[in-house]
């Protein structure tokens, strides 16, 4: 195949994402990010107030007032990440075009609400960090052993102490300049000494404050305070503060056996719900003796695993217990749900963009045939996940390419500079140009073979 043939079965096949290139493709990804997103609807007071309270809870009042500013200010919050240490090239574009002084004006923090439902196994990499040595392999530092792969991020316990200094210890032997060397070393002797990161209760928290020190060594207090919180957490707050306890449209949905049904239909075969052949109903039940998570399924009254030995009551108490000690972790359906009822735009990457606008008109629907007189505004308008924002080969320092944000952190001299070069230069269709081949072979499941005049550089961090 060929780039054109690529693109266009890809637009085809999300046309709320063509739309978003044909209308931004030329521009840069500070001038998309500029744009007045200020017609969206301000958040509710209650979805703030969840933010600052997780935000709080993890990394000091400071950081959840700032984070509620932002939010509160911005009007949406970027929900496509997967919970994990910010190198992902998919990822880390955002983050940096929002922190941007132009972008983010006075504000304090910039936010993510990351998605915690990914495995260890996935190619994002949430159990580690990844980054080039002086023969430019890939190299990985790991968090977390693969024995645990089957479980997601959500529902992991802390790592230990020992793990990270075992990496730390190993990471002497790999080729690398003296001076990436010693900023490694540094990086990691910043890890290990914050005591935040030993007294949390999940490794989600870690992750957390893991990416608040990255942060900082990468920008000292230039760019302000960054919030990577998990999403799912917020969602959880919000059902145990408010859906759960007050007779609301989600407490409808989960205890009306009229509401379920009508929702099971309408939202069959939507990517993050369910279907016949995966998905699951409301919530996954984590299962932590099989150390994996399982499907539960809507049976009268209760939530039923497909083996049946699993029955949890479909009752606001049952529930509430299930999210306190993480048996249950709300479904991609019900989290984002719970956002867009609270007017928190989500923005996405191009899968987000198609499924979200889904979600909006069935749910709708569910308002009309319900006779509630009321309607949810559109899930999300804005693209976040734009492709890298350095492939190989571009930028260099020195002869180093750059693919992962931990690159910059140990080749780059000036690495704010090195990023708001990029985003003042790199327009959006050079970035979708590089990550296309690899969506497209995630949107079909299977390899893409390019016509050899038309292969691209590939991002260094596909093959993790």
């Amino acid at each position: 195949m060929n780039l054109t043939d690529i693109r266009n079965d890809i637009f085809a096949r999300r046309p709320e994402f063509k739309k978003v290139v044909e209308a931004w493709g030329e521009k840069t990804l500070l001038e998309y990010y500029i744009q007045d997103f200020q017609t969206l609807s301000a958040p509710s007071p209650l979805v703030l107030d969840a933010l600052q309270q997780q935000t709080t809870r993890v990394l000091g009042s400071n950081v959840g007032i700032h984070a509620r500013d932002a939010v509160a200010s911005q009007k949406w919050v970027n929900t496509a990440d997967h919970h994990g240490l910010l190198h992902h090239p998919y990822f880390y574009a955002a983050a940096l075009a929002r922190s941007n002084e132009v972008v983010r004006k006075d504000l304090q923090a910039t936010v993510t609400l990351s998605f915690g439902g990914v495995s260890l196994a996935n190619d994002s990499f949430p159990r580690g960090f990844s980054f080039h040595d002086t023969n430019l392999n890939l190299q990985k530092v790991f968090f977390k052993s693969l024995k645990d792969r089957r479980l997601p991020v959500y529902a992991l316990a802390p790592m230990a102490k020992a793990e990270l200094l075992h990496e730390k210890e190993r990471c002497f032997s790999l080729q690398l300049p003296k001076s990436a060397q010693q900023k490694l070393q540094y990086f990691f002797e910043l890890m290990c000494r914050d005591e935040r990161v030993w007294l949390q209760e999940t490794y989600s928290a870690q992750l957390t404050i893991l990416n608040a020190i990255l942060w900082k060594a990468l920008f000292g207090d230039t760019r302000g305070d960054f919030a990577y919180v998990q999403l799912d957490d917020i969602a959880n707050e919000l059902l145990l503060t408010k859906y759960l306890v007050q007779k609301t449209d989600v407490h409808s949905l989960l205890f009306d056996p009229a509401w379920r049904t009508e929702f099971i239909t309408l939202f069959s075969g939507i990517a993050g719900a369910h279907s016949e052949s995966g998905g699951t109903h409301f919530f996954w039940y984590i299962d932590y003796v099989q150390q994996t998570r399982r499907t539960l399924i809507v049976k009268g009254n209760a939530l039923v695993t497909k083996e049946g030995d699993v029955s949890i009551d479909l009752s606001p108490e049952r529930i509430a217990e299930g999210l306190r000690t993480r048996e249950l972790m709300p479904a991609t359906a019900l989290l984002l749900m719970v956002q867009g009822l609270e007017a928190l735009t989500c923005g996405g990457g191009p899968n987000q963009l198609q499924y979200l606008s889904l979600y909006t008109q069935k749910w709708n629907q569910m308002y009309t045939h319900f006779k509630v007189p009321k309607q949810i505004a559109p899930l999300t308008t804005i693209l976040t996940e734009l492709g890298a924002l350095f492939a190989v080969g571009t930028p260099k320092i020195g002869h180093q390419k750059i693919a992962t944000l931990i690159d910059l952190l140990l080749y780059a001299e000036n690495p704010q500079s090195v990023i708001d070069t990029a985003l003042q230069t790199t327009t959006i269709e050079s970035r979708l140009d590089a990550m296309l081949p690899t969506y497209y072979s995630l949107v079909v499941k299977q390899k893409v073979v390019m016509d050899e005049v038309m292969q691209l550089s590939h991002i260094a961090i596909d093959g993790c």
